[in-house]
């Protein structure tokens, strides 16, 4: 889909935070916003503007209110956005098919779960697929030796549009 809004918590890069992205067509607004940790004075906060079209990227840092640019020519946000970024996953487990352990709900999120071993006996990763448009809703990976973590989980997710005002670049 090209129109959709999530919710999610992530703990792909760094520490765990909740992301927010809000997509339509050719713009995209990602927001991440650290989840408090003891110790840490200054929390991460930013949003992150996709313009696909215009193969722009605006970054607002909102602790130290700080805006950067810089030319982007992906169609998509890889890291943070596992819908727009699922093409790319889904040509990788073509090459691997994994394995299906079920269908379940996630979230209200109507989903199959798989099954998928790292190279070289290095653990497995669990991923529930949306049912009807195949990207991760959520991504479990347990390294040989490690306990479970999930690296990505959507909480809420819409289909409908989201506010043009949201896909304003920053002034100046």
């Amino acid at each position: 889909p090209q129109t959709y809004s999530f919710t999610a918590t992530s703990s792909l890069i760094g520490p765990e935070m909740t992301v927010k992205v809000n997509r339509n067509g050719s713009k995209e607004l990602i927001e991440r916003i650290a989840v408090p940790r003891p110790g840490v004075a200054n929390p991460f906060h930013d949003r992150v503007l996709y313009d696909f079209q215009a193969h722009r990227l605006y970054t607002t840092d909102l602790v130290s209110n700080k805006c950067t640019t810089q030319q982007y020519e992906s169609p998509y946000a890889p890291m943070f956005d596992p819908i727009g970024g699922s093409q790319d996953l889904m040509g990788e487990l073509a090459t691997h098919p994994p394995k299906v352990l079920r269908t379940e709900s996630v979230n209200g999120i109507a989903a199959k779960a798989i099954e998928v071993d790292l190279p070289e006996d290095q653990g497995k990763y669990k991923l529930w697929l949306d049912a009807r448009y195949n990207f991760p809703v959520k991504w479990v990976m347990a390294a040989k030796g490690q306990p479970e973590s999930t690296q990505i989980e959507i909480r809420q997710l819409s289909y409908a549009p989201s506010p043009d005002s949201l896909f304003t670049p920053p002034a100046g």
